[in-house]
């Protein structure tokens, strides 16, 4: 419960943040003269497909995940949208990591899938038992929806799942299991 109400205030403030950053990242690009970027971004904002996280990659790419729109890249001219038609597995996105090695990693409703070389592939969490709370369970696919994603010093992935009814868990990935 503990990791579930830090990661639902901290889930909060980001929001806000972040929409405040959409916000201005679309009048700045309007401004440049990249006014349909930006207005297909700030419309899917207005529908309720709110930006819940952002990362700024390696390369200097920006990402977007949204609610119910998947995510989106820009690259400092042009968004690219990245859906569950493009292998992302749902459009809910969660949380968006870029690891030591510069693998990109997407927290969703329906589990977590790494971008590398131009595509998505799914990391298969339900082969693990989960740290978890109990109450805690996956959906009824057996994919957990993931709410985080973090490394810690010794490299180790961390995902943080939300579960109904009221719980939560993590997974521990040290690049060959999980724990």
């Amino acid at each position: 419960m503990f990791f579930v109400a830090i990661g639902l205030a901290g889930w909060l403030h980001g929001v806000v943040k972040i929409m405040k950053v959409v916000f201005i990242l679309g009048l700045f690009m309007a401004v440049l003269g990249n006014a349909q970027a930006s207005s297909q971004l700030l419309a899917e904002a207005a529908y309720g497909k709110i930006v819940k996280c952002a990362l700024r990659d390696r390369a200097g790419n920006l990402w977007f995940g949204t609610s119910w729109a998947g995510a989106y890249r820009y690259d400092g001219k042009t968004f690219t949208r990245f859906s569950a038609q493009d292998g992302l597995g749902s459009d809910m996105v969660n949380a968006i990591y870029e690891d030591r090695a510069g693998v990109l990693w997407f927290g969703t409703e329906k589990g977590v899938y790494r971008y590398g070389e131009g595509k998505f592939s799914v990391f298969l969490l339900q082969t693990a038992t989960p740290f978890a709370a109990p109450g805690t369970r996956a959906l009824e696919d057996g994919r957990p929806n993931v709410t985080s994603i973090v490394q810690d010093k010794a490299g180790n992935l961390w995902f943080g799942i939300w579960g109904p009814p009221g719980g939560g868990g993590a997974y521990r990935y040290d690049g060959k299991e999980l724990a």
